[in-house]
């Protein structure tokens, strides 16, 4: 376990120091990981708001039966 934390804390010095050393390069190295990460999540949810938007503008058909008041079950089943 102390071999593993110690080279750990050894790889944590090093990347520090290659900060240190060359901020614009770690700091875009930064961003295109941030990218790289974030756009899976970004396009499930544009996936999942398209689906919704989807469902609502094609709904389950329905159909519409008008009848009189007064209409008797027979009338009712001519139409």
């Amino acid at each position: 376990m102390t071999a593993w934390l110690s080279h750990h804390l050894a790889s944590l010095r090093a990347s520090l120091s290659r900060f240190g050393r060359a901020p614009i390069a770690a700091f875009m190295n930064v961003v295109v990981m941030g990218v790289a990460l974030s756009l899976p999540a970004g396009l499930y949810v544009v996936l999942v708001n398209v689906q919704t938007s989807a469902r609502a503008l094609a709904p389950e058909p329905q159909l519409s039966l008008f009848l009189a008041l007064d209409a008797g079950h027979i009338q009712a089943r001519r139409q």
